[in-house]
């Protein structure tokens, strides 16, 4: 058994220095038939295999080309988190911890869900090895499966995006409408005054003086 273990400060170190194995293809899906999926797979397979028996990190990476674009990768960590997240390994363990390697499947599409990635534990390294032919037969089945997904997956994003945005511009128009009719509303009722008529002043008379005569 190979009970690979590693420490969490050794990894970080070897992922941010580029100290894994590594392979990378690209293809076009129109290209793409069973076969090809099933040769892809063993390549991935295999390459993960070699570098877990020679005791180091590897990343394994097939990217499928088209209307949907879709990259699928084999990485080995102690923790499921893509290469390009090990800043955040130290969030998980001390730096003298030593997890067992194990091997992660990751898929990265703008349709495959919310956060246009995902990614799940395979095995632990000794399993992955163990197992590496029925990993092939799995692997070349799904990838075809999560190519297909994201092709119909992207159209029923496209079909809510088109819905929702006729919903909204149906319920702006709908807002706009209410403004107008109560800015209306309020322009048309007129404050009535009372009309307030001043009173002329009247005069007074004087008063007669009566001059009493002295006799």
């Amino acid at each position: 058994m190979l009970n690979l273990k590693i420490s969490a400060l050794q990894i970080m170190d070897n992922i941010e220095n580029g100290q894994f194995e590594t392979m990378a293809e690209t293809r076009e899906d129109k290209q793409l038939e069973q076969a090809d999926y099933d040769a892809q797979a063993g390549k991935m397979v295999d390459f993960i295999v070699d570098a877990l028996n020679s005791g180091r990190l590897a990343q394994a990476q097939f990217a499928v080309t088209g209307a949907e674009p879709i990259t699928f990768s084999l990485e080995t960590n102690i923790i499921n988190l893509p290469f390009a997240n090990w800043k955040k390994i130290n969030n998980f363990f001390t730096d003298e911890e030593t997890p067992e390697v194990n091997v992660y499947f990751e898929m990265a599409a703008d349709a495959i869900n919310v956060s246009k990635f995902r990614i799940d534990e395979l095995s632990s390294g000794d399993e992955f090895v163990e197992q590496a032919a029925q990993i092939k037969t799995d692997l070349a089945k799904l990838m075809p499966e999560k190519v297909a997904f994201v092709k119909e997956n992207a159209k029923v994003l496209a079909q809510q995006a088109k819905e929702y945005e006729e919903a909204r511009k149906v319920l702006e128009a709908n807002k706009k409408a209410e403004a107008k009719a109560k800015k209306k509303k309020t322009t048309k009722k007129a404050t009535t005054r009372k009309k307030t008529t001043k009173k002329a002043a009247t005069k007074k008379t004087a008063a007669k003086k009566t001059v009493k005569e002295t006799k």
